[in-house]
């Protein structure tokens, strides 16, 4: 199982960790899910770490995750902010283009190479 997703009710998080090589349709399936998870809140912050992970995603699957998950706005929620956690190069320009794709949503993206300031960001308030 290339994504596990967990969710903590009382940070409002829905944490997905990546290991071994992730596929785009991989972290579609892993979105989805997380939606029909018990606890899972809309607009529930999200946290991808792919310290263990490696991303195997052409530019046209990068744009077919965004449109999904702009697609399911309705059941996901807005205002949440999306932290992406990666140490190798390579995920850090591929979570960049993410983040840029996904600039028209209604949520915020950063990048971290250390998942604590990852979750503080994602704890502080606007």
């Amino acid at each position: 199982m290339p994504v596990i997703s967990t969710i903590n009710s009382e940070l409002h998080l829905l944490e997905h960790c990546c290991l071994g090589t992730v596929q785009v349709q991989d972290i579609i399936n892993a979105f989805d899910a997380a939606i029909e998870m018990p606890g899972f809140e809309r607009s529930m912050s999200v946290l991808w770490d792919l310290r263990d992970a490696k991303i195997d995603a052409k530019p046209d699957e990068m744009q077919a995750l965004v449109t999904h998950v702009g697609l399911k706005r309705e059941y996901r929620g807005t205002g949440y902010r999306l932290a992406v956690v990666a140490g190798d190069a390579m995920l850090i320009m591929l979570a960049d283009i993410f983040k840029a794709l996904s600039s028209p949503l209604s949520f915020q993206v950063r990048i971290f190479r250390d998942i604590d300031e990852a979750r503080s960001w994602i704890s502080t308030t606007n």
